[in-house]
């Protein structure tokens, strides 16, 4: 493949991405919530979307609001690493001078479901850290 594909696919890629991901992150860095910086600004863009502020936001214990930071670094910290790679399985699209769109498709719906699973994990290791109350109230939050 040719510098300019390889270019374009990136490219492709980067704006999707950027597209998905949150302008602002809600959590801020005061009062002992989220480390993000109120900008997406924890490793790039901060991921704070779906149910992680409403979590973040219950009536946690110090104890709580530290591990679920360590997920959240840690959560971060594996997204990072997503981020670097899922862009090549894609490069398969572009061959014989030609760009596949079926295979594009394919790889990046292999690319979304596996960021998808791998947040639900996140997801559901904050939600066990819960009190049965903090659940009540975040199921409450929901509706």
């Amino acid at each position: 493949m040719n510098k300019k594909g390889y270019l374009i696919a990136i490219l492709t890629v980067a704006a999707t991405v950027a597209m998905a991901a949150p302008k602002t992150c809600k959590m801020g860095s005061g009062n002992g919530k989220m480390m993000c910086g109120g900008k997406g600004q924890m490793m790039g863009r901060c991921s704070c979307e779906g149910p992680m502020p409403a979590i973040m936001n219950l009536d946690l214990t110090q104890e709580q609001r530290i591990k679920m930071n360590e997920l959240m670094m840690q959560w971060h910290k594996e997204k990072a690493e997503m981020m670097q790679d899922n862009g090549k399985p894609m490069m398969a699209a572009f061959h014989d001078g030609k760009f596949d769109r079926e295979v594009f498709m394919t790889k990046y719906a292999d690319m979304s479901d596996n960021m998808s699973a791998k947040k639900a994990d996140q997801i559901e290791k904050m939600y066990d850290l819960l009190t049965p109350e903090q659940k009540k109230a975040l199921e409450t939050k929901s509706k």
